[in-house]
């Protein structure tokens, strides 16, 4: 990406159970290690998908995220 801009696609967090199938209404904390990480919803929609932009910082480096999933309605994430 560009000093300052946003990148040109979405960031795509997909969480899915042990078979493979996206699991909806599970709750991410992004965090951007430089820049800034924005998530229109942080819950998982039906097909266990979030999307979010992630703007550069404005220096020229090396950036980084994680995205860390929680328990929702009892469910568990399997890392």
């Amino acid at each position: 990406g560009t000093v300052g801009s946003a990148l040109a696609s979405p960031i795509v967090v997909r969480v899915t159970d042990a078979l493979g199938n996206g699991v909806p209404n599970m709750r991410i904390a992004p965090t951007a290690f430089g820049g800034e990480l924005t998530f229109a919803s942080t819950l998982t929609d039906p097909q266990g998908q979030a999307s979010g932009t992630w703007r550069m910082g404005t220096q020229a480096g090396t950036y980084g995220a994680s995205i860390a999933v929680t328990s929702v309605n009892g469910i568990e994430p399997v890392a």
